[in-house]
């Protein structure tokens, strides 16, 4: 085998493990361990009543994120989490309405982020608002 043939060869080979990287990133879910470590950190509203938590870990992806019910309004709820985050180094990034197959409910999404990190709250406005144990509230920490 040539020289130059050799270098082709282990041209091909870092390519391909480069883009394995990026595609397997969370192979063995260390990421979900560091977005579990995040969310741990963030301090829960006063006065939410946990419904349910979920995770998920992907190849690309880990999430953690908890539904909650509370008579809070979401502007006190928005202010205590953009407040306790940008003291932790977060930026805002949006906070914009949602809406439900496009009705309005009253929903509303704030974004941040830190680094490769993301953090939401979404408030489901009036949208559950029937349902016993129908969240309002969610949080949740990603990364991707």
């Amino acid at each position: 085998m040539s020289w130059r043939h050799s270098l082709a060869v282990l041209c091909v080979l870092g390519v391909a493990a480069g883009i394995a990287q990026c595609f397997f990133r969370n192979e063995h879910g260390e990421k979900l361990i560091e977005v579990r470590q995040i969310a741990a950190e963030i301090p829960t509203f006063p006065g939410f009543d946990v419904l349910r938590s979920t995770e998920i870990s992907k190849s690309t992806s880990a999430y953690v994120g908890s539904a909650y019910r509370s008579r809070a309004h979401y502007a006190e709820v928005r202010d205590f989490y953009t407040r306790e985050l940008t003291e932790r180094g977060w930026r805002v990034e949006s906070d914009e309405p949602t809406y439900d197959w496009f009705r309005d409910y009253g929903g509303r999404k704030l974004t941040l982020r830190k680094g490769e990190f993301e953090f939401w709250l979404e408030y489901a406005g009036t949208l559950n608002a029937d349902q016993p144990d129908g969240w309002n509230y969610g949080t949740s920490v990603s990364w991707r």
